[in-house]
């Protein structure tokens, strides 16, 4: 019986999505090599920095929205400031 792959690691995505958005302005000026230092150093950064992992961490526990409508919050309770957009009247 072959076995299902692993699930993808939310975090993994985080960091990729972080470190290929850092190296971008540097693509094409750079040579290679530096390019790859740099994913390198970023990677690093994310994954062992207090700072980096915590962030990692937050960024990815947040739900993906799958649609737009309202926002409930803690309790089930309906979260006005969020579905006005952020607006409070």
């Amino acid at each position: 019986m072959p076995s299902e792959p692993p699930p993808p690691d939310p975090k993994r995505a985080v960091i990729d999505d972080h470190v290929e958005r850092a190296v971008a302005p540097y693509l094409g000026k750079l040579p290679p090599e530096m390019i790859d230092k740099l994913r390198a150093l970023a990677r690093e950064a994310l994954e062992t920095h207090p700072f980096g992992s915590a962030l990692v961490g937050r960024l990815a526990a947040r739900p993906i929205v799958q649609s737009s409508g309202v926002v409930v919050g803690p309790g089930g309770v309906e979260d006005d400031e969020a579905n006005a957009g952020g607006k409070s009247s």
